[in-house]
């Protein structure tokens, strides 16, 4: 009777162990800071011309990101417009995520040694982003292009499951192991909420630098029509 209840628990306790935390390779270096002795800090409003809603992170970290730089005074996100601001921020993401060919070895021979728990799949991931600079009339003030090419690794059990070819001969894990070269969706928002303070500061550096560089728009006397 014990070694039936074994036989029956131990794959679940097996199964439960195999997972890995996502975890960002290659974070960037801190981006610009506008130095606080700016003439006049400005108040900006952050747009979401994204078509995709999952991208709504993104745009959320650089708004909370932008709130954090000495030339922004405060910022206004999602911006109404017709709200007096100075500056008006769209903010476009384009992402591209994209799987690895390690992910083969590391489902196959590497369930042998346990890879994908210790080591996870590894995915890429470029949240390609563009910044409209505007006045509240639309007047183009500049254009920012950022993009960057982040590594991570993630393993759970919507993968790891395949490490069963332990009590097989090892099919599962090898058949699987050509799906698993492709990118897991899944990770997607995981990514996004790991990635936002890097990713925030990044493009709100951006447009600090911006903003610094250019002379403060004459503050906003009455609202545009809408």
């Amino acid at each position: 009777m014990a070694r039936q209840y074994y036989v029956l628990v131990a794959p679940l306790l097996f199964l439960c162990a195999c997972t890995h935390t996502l975890e960002i390779d290659n974070l960037p270096a801190d981006s610009f800071t506008a130095p606080a002795s700016v003439s006049r800090a400005l108040t900006v409003g952050v747009v979401d011309a994204s078509s995709d809603p999952e991208t709504d992170g993104y745009v959320g970290a650089v708004a909370q990101a932008l709130q954090l730089q000495a030339s922004v005074a405060r910022v206004v996100y999602p911006w109404p417009k017709g709200t007096l601001v100075d500056v008006v921020a769209t903010v476009t993401v384009e992402p591209e995520y994209k799987g690895s060919g390690l992910n083969f070895l590391i489902n196959w021979p590497g369930f042998l040694v346990f890879a994908p728990a210790w080591n996870g799949y590894k995915y890429r991931a470029n949240p390609r982003t563009r910044v409209q600079l505007t006045d509240v009339s639309g007047q183009a003030i500049d254009a920012i292009d950022w993009q960057y090419d982040y590594t991570f690794h993630q393993a759970d059990m919507g993968r790891t499951w395949t490490e069963i070819g332990w009590l097989e001969y090892s099919v599962i894990p090898l058949v699987a192991a050509f799906f698993f070269i492709q990118y897991d969706t899944d990770q997607t928002p995981h990514f996004i909420r790991a990635v936002a303070p890097s990713y925030g500061k990044q493009v709100a550096g951006q447009i600090a630098h911006r903003l610094s560089a250019t002379p403060a728009p004459a503050p906003a006397g009455s609202a545009p029509a809408p």
